[in-house]
């Protein structure tokens, strides 16, 4: 029984270093992009959408698209003031001028309309468990 306990505590310690090692990884790839952490995450959530622009560029495998870098940092930085005020993930007021500022500038940098509402809604859930 001794044993069975210790091989898992093991297993445990190696889950946890892998998650380490893969959180590191995420951090050095946002610096290596000249991005933060926040607008890499942000960033993620615009590639993970899909082709939103109606004309929008594939990039080679592995390169960040510039725009899309750009994008990440400037709505980084406009939601920053939101993001200060105390309890903003509980205040339905303050959630929604946070995504009215990232459906305009979506829409400012030619995103289709159709998929804007469910792209703001996913960078401030996003914001809600890295900030909430």
């Amino acid at each position: 029984m001794a044993l069975r306990l210790w091989n898992g505590e093991r297993r445990l310690s190696e889950m946890y270093r892998e998650l380490r090692e893969e959180l590191r990884g995420k951090a050095d790839t946002a610096r290596q992009a000249g991005l933060s952490e926040a607008a890499f995450a942000i960033y993620g959530v615009l590639a993970d959408a899909g082709p939103l622009k109606t004309a929008e560029r594939k990039t080679p495998y592995g390169k960040l698209d510039e725009s899309t870098k750009k994008l990440a940092s400037l709505l980084e930085e406009q939601l920053e003031p939101s993001l200060r005020i105390v309890d903003w993930a509980k205040k339905d007021d303050v959630q929604r001028e946070m995504r009215k500022t990232i459906k305009r500038q979506l829409r400012a940098e030619g995103y289709e309309a159709e998929r804007v509402d469910a792209v703001a809604e996913g960078i401030v859930e996003l914001m809600k468990r890295r900030r909430g």
